[in-house]
């Protein structure tokens, strides 16, 4: 049995390591925001540049039902296609006009903003 001081212990440093992975995702996507404006630029006249940042892919044959799927504004968890289709657009000339930019797919959870079981929230 863990002493109660050194349940403490522990969650301090979970909740450290949890700001630190957190921190250390926003600098790398505002990295590649920026290298993917900078590049656009650059390159301009030659290529277009964009860049995907996808949410929960599920690359395996798991089923998510229930919460897992629901709190997903799309109601599904994204599967490789739905990335697979956006480079699909963005290579086309259908998408001769956008460079530059970073296209986030991601069943609209960065608009969210809350998950399932965070801070007691519970999507039925």
């Amino acid at each position: 049995m863990v002493s109660e001081k050194r349940q403490k212990k522990l969650l301090k440093r979970k909740v450290q390591l949890w700001k630190s992975s957190i921190l250390q995702m926003g600098i790398t996507m505002w990295a590649i925001s920026a290298l993917t404006h900078a590049l656009a630029v650059s390159l301009a006249g030659k290529v277009r540049v964009n860049s995907i940042s996808p949410g929960w892919i599920e690359t395996g044959d798991e089923v998510y039902e229930g919460p897992d799927a629901l709190q997903q504004p799309v109601g599904r968890v994204g599967n490789p296609m739905d990335i697979a289709n956006m480079i699909l657009f963005l290579c086309s000339d259908k998408a001769g006009f956008i460079t530059g930019e970073n296209i986030c797919i991601d069943g609209g959870m960065t608009r969210q903003m809350i998950y399932h079981g965070e801070h007691g929230w519970r999507k039925e």
